[in-house]
C-alpha cells in the first residue's frame, strides 16, 4: 500500500462571515491515506455507506448539521442505490441482528485501532454496500490574541474560531482502512467586528466539503 499526502492551505477572504469586516479563513483539510484499490470506480461500483457522525459532549448542536451536509453531499454524488445514509445503514443493522456486534467494533477500535473484519463482513452482506464512511467531529476551539494594528501602531484583539473533522472509509470486503482524511477550518477576526450568528455553519459546512473533496471522484464547489 502506499501513502498520498496532499497538503493545502488556502487563506480566503469571505465577506458574508463577519458583520462589517471579512474574516481570514484557513482551509487546511488533508488527504492522509489512499489505499491504491479505493478508486473512483470502485466507490462507484460497490457503494458507500454513512456511519453516525461520532462528537464530544457539547457538539450536538454541530454533529446534526455536519451529518446531514455529508449525506446531502455523498447522495447527489454518487449513483442511485450506491448511498446509505446513517439511518438506513442502522436499519439494515437493526435487521440483522448486527447492533451490539457494530457497537463493539466501533468501540474495540477506538481503544485498539484494530477493526474486527468478521463484523465488517456482517455488515457488508446485511448492507450491500462495500465502504463504510466514519467520520468524528473533533471539538471545536476558541483563541484569542493581541497584535499590532496594520499601518498603526495601536494594539487590537483577535478572536479564533476552528471546525476539525477526521474521517475514515472502511472496506468492508478486505476488513481494513482504505482513505483517511481531515477537514479543518480556522477564522480569525477582530473582536469588535462581532461574528455573525451563522459563522459556525459556514465553517461546518467549508470543512465539510473540503473533507469530501478528497475522495475519489467527489468534488464539491466551494463555499460562497
Amino acid at each position: 500500500m502506499r501513502t498520498r499526502m496532499i497538503h493545502g492551505s488556502i487563506v480566503l477572504l469571505m465577506a458574508g462571515l463577519l458583520t462589517g469586516c471579512a474574516a481570514r479563513v484557513i482551509d487546511d483539510s488533508q488527504l492522509q491515506y489512499l489505499a491504491p484499490e479505493f478508486t473512483v470506480e470502485s466507490l462507484s461500483d460497490h457503494g458507500l455507506s454513512l456511519l453516525p457522525v461520532v462528537a464530544g459532549q457539547g457538539q450536538e448542536g454541530l454533529r446534526r448539521p455536519l451529518a446531514a451536509k455529508l449525506e446531502a453531499h455523498l447522495s447527489s454524488h454518487l449513483p442511485e442505490g450506491r448511498f446509505l445514509g446513517a439511518i438506513e445503514t442502522l436499519d439494515l443493522l437493526n435487521e440483522a441482528n448486527l447492533t451490539e456486534a457494530y457497537a463493539q467494533m466501533i468501540d474495540d477500535y477506538s481503544r485498539a485501532a484494530i477493526l474486527n473484519k468478521k463484523t465488517l463482513h456482517r455488515i457488508g452482506q446485511a448492507t450491500g454496500i462495500r465502504y463504510l464512511l466514519h467520520v468524528k467531529l473533533l471539538d471545536q476551539s476558541r483563541t484569542e490574541r493581541i497584535q499590532q494594528a496594520f499601518l498603526s501602531d495601536n494594539l487590537v484583539s483577535l478572536e479564533g474560531k476552528n471546525v476539525s473533522i477526521f474521517g475514515q472509509v472502511w472496506d468492508c470486503g478486505l476488513g481494513d482502512v482504505v482513505w483517511e482524511g481531515t477537514g479543518q477550518v480556522n477564522a480569525e477576526a477582530e473582536v469588535e467586528f462581532q461574528y455573525v450568528k451563522q459563522d459556525i455553519d459556514q465553517l461546518v459546512t467549508m470543512a465539510a466539503q473540503s473533507f469530501l473533496n478528497n475522495l475519489p471522484g467527489i468534488k464539491l464547489p466551494p463555499t460562497n
